[in-house]
C-alpha cells in the first residue's frame, strides 16, 4: 500500500491464508493518494483495507494545526474567530488573553467546539489585550498558539476614589482651608475635582464644583455661619470620573448679610408721623430674621429765625418791630408744630 507514492505497508507473499498488517500513518493535511498493488499466485486474491484514526495519547503525538484567528470589536465585547481544523481526531479549541506585557495563564479563558466565542468579560479599561487560541485532540495533544493579535478596549473604568480628604480639619472657623489626599496610582490618571457642599451627600454637580486641581487645594471658605463639607473625586484620561472622596468638614462664622432686598419702599406722612411700606424680596435667605428700617431729618431753618430776618427786614421798612413776649410766643408755635421723623 502506497500514500502518495511512498509504500507504507508490505505484504508482497504467497499465503495460503488471511494476512492482515496494522500500521499507524501521520497523513498531513490536505488531498493525497492512496494505492493498495496486489495479485493472485493461485486461486483467488481479496484485498481490503480501512483508515481508523487512532487517538490514544500514547499512539497519537501529533499537535493539530494552528486554528487561523480574526479578531472583531464590537461595543465593549470582543469577538474571536477562526478557521476549523480538519483533524478527524479534533475534540475542541482553548481561548486565553493576557493583558499586554503579561503572560498567558495556564487556565484558559473558555474551552469550545465552535469557530467563534465572544468575550463580554474583557476590562473596559482602555488596556490592551491578547487573545490565543489553540486546538487539542482527543488525545491531549493541544497545538501552538496562533499569533498574538491584539484588542485595545474602550475605557470604561472610573479610578479609585482618592483617600485621606476625610483626614483633614480645622479649630474654629478658618476664613480659608487647605485638603490634602493621597495620590491615586492608575496609569492613566489626570487629575482632582473638588466639590463642596452645605449638606450630604455632596451631589458631584457643576455649581459644587471648585476647582481641577493635579493634587491638593486651598481656597477661601465662605463666611455664612453655614457648615461646608468638601469632596475629592478622580478623572482618567478619558474622562471617566470615580465615586466621591470622604467628606471634610468645616464650621464658618456668620459674617455675610442676608441677600434680601425689599422692593418698591415708599414713604407716606400722616397725621400721626411717618410709614415705609415695601414689597418683600424675591429670594430670603435661609437665615433670614426680619427687617428694620432708619430714618434721617432734613431740618429747614426755624421759624424764629425765619421769623426774625422778616421783623428785621421790616424795620428798614420802619414797621414796628414785634415785643419780645410776641416773638417768645412765635417760638413756642415753631416748637410746637415742628415734627420729627418716625422710625417705625
Amino acid at each position: 500500500m502506497y500514500v502518495d507514492g511512498v509504500r507504507k505497508v508490505d505484504l508482497w507473499k504467497n499465503v495460503a491464508n488471511t494476512v492482515s498488517k496494522t500500521v499507524n500513518l501521520t497523513v498531513p493535511s490536505g488531498k493525497h493518494s492512496l494505492r493498495v498493488d496486489f495479485v493472485n499466485w493461485t486461486g483467488a486474491a481479496n484485498v481490503t483495507f480501512a483508515y481508523t484514526p487512532r487517538t490514544t495519547a500514547t499512539v497519537d503525538k501529533v499537535k493539530p494545526l494552528v486554528p487561523t484567528v480574526a479578531y472583531s470589536t464590537a461595543t465593549t465585547s470582543t469577538q474571536v474567530s477562526w478557521a476549523a481544523n480538519k483533524e478527524m481526531d479534533f475534540a475542541g479549541y482553548r481561548v486565553y488573553r493576557r493583558l499586554k506585557g503579561a503572560d498567558y495563564p495556564t487556565k484558559p479563558l473558555a474551552t469550545t467546539t465552535a469557530t467563534s466565542w465572544t468575550d463580554a468579560t474583557v476590562p473596559k479599561d482602555g488596556n490592551v489585550y491578547y487573545y490565543e487560541v489553540r486546538a487539542y485532540d482527543k488525545a491531549g495533544n493541544t497545538s501552538s498558539g496562533t499569533a498574538d493579535l491584539g484588542v485595545t478596549t474602550v475605557d470604561r473604568t472610573a479610578p479609585a476614589a482618592p483617600k485621606g480628604v476625610e483626614d483633614n480639619w480645622a479649630i474654629g472657623s478658618p476664613s480659608r482651608i487647605t485638603l490634602y489626599w493621597d495620590s491615586n496610582t492608575e496609569p492613566d490618571l489626570a487629575g482632582y475635582r473638588v466639590y463642596r457642599s452645605t449638606s450630604l451627600p455632596v451631589a458631584l454637580t457643576p455649581a459644587n464644583r471648585l476647582a481641577s486641581s493635579g493634587g491638593g487645594y486651598s481656597g477661601p471658605l465662605p463666611q455664612t455661619g453655614d457648615i461646608y463639607y468638601y469632596v475629592v473625586t478622580a478623572v482618567d484620561t478619558h474622562g471617566n470620573e470615580s465615586p466621591a472622596s470622604g467628606s471634610a468638614e468645616y464650621y464658618s462664622d456668620d459674617l455675610t448679610g442676608p441677600v434680601d432686598t425689599p422692593l418698591g419702599t415708599q414713604v407716606t406722612e400722616g397725621e400721626t408721623g411717618v410709614t415705609v411700606t415695601w414689597d418683600a424680596a424675591e429670594g430670603t435667605s435661609s437665615d433670614f430674621a426680619g427687617w428694620s428700617s432708619s430714618g434721617r431729618s432734613s431740618r429747614a431753618p426755624p421759624e424764629s429765625q425765619c421769623g426774625r430776618s422778616r421783623q428785621a427786614a421790616g424795620a428798614r421798612r420802619s414797621h414796628p418791630t414785634p415785643a419780645p413776649a410776641q416773638r417768645g410766643a412765635a417760638k413756642r408755635r415753631v416748637g410746637q408744630g415742628r415734627r420729627e421723623p418716625r422710625r417705625t
